[in-house]
């Protein structure tokens, strides 16, 4: 009698800890999924000068940024329409390395980055620190 009972203390234990992890998951995602980002930062790495670079959110509204220096980064308000932004697309040419495009899906906040770089092969990449839940 005494085993059960210690059983039956320890199932409880372990389902009143896992009920409370996943209402504490719930909540934390309530709240983010209220906020809205209002920007996201886009920055050249290269050591190239971009053309044409284009910012799509949702696979619809496109902010143009133009020509990009090297080192250069702006940040771009994402618009009205396109909020919340879930999906992004960067692309753009440049002179000596062609076109590049990256496209990633996820949580997006106001701390993200696309970065666009220059790979071993001289072509040019994008990445990002989107979270991807």
């Amino acid at each position: 009698m005494r085993r059960v009972l210690q059983n039956l203390i320890i199932a409880f234990i372990v389902i009143f800890l896992f009920t409370g992890m996943f209402l504490y998951r719930k909540s934390e995602y309530v709240e983010a999924s209220g906020q809205y980002t209002s920007n996201i930062t886009i920055r050249n790495a290269s050591p190239l000068e971009l053309e044409n670079v284009q910012v799509k959110f949702n696979g619809a509204e496109t902010v143009t940024i133009g020509a990009m220096q090297s080192g250069e980064k702006r940040v771009i308000e994402i618009p009205e329409e396109a909020k919340p932004a879930v999906t992004v697309q960067v692309s753009g040419t440049s002179d000596l390395a062609g076109k590049f495009a990256g496209h990633f899906s996820g949580r997006i906040t106001d701390g993200t980055e696309a970065m666009i770089y220059l790979e071993e092969d001289m072509t040019l990449e994008v990445s990002s620190n989107v979270i991807d839940d």
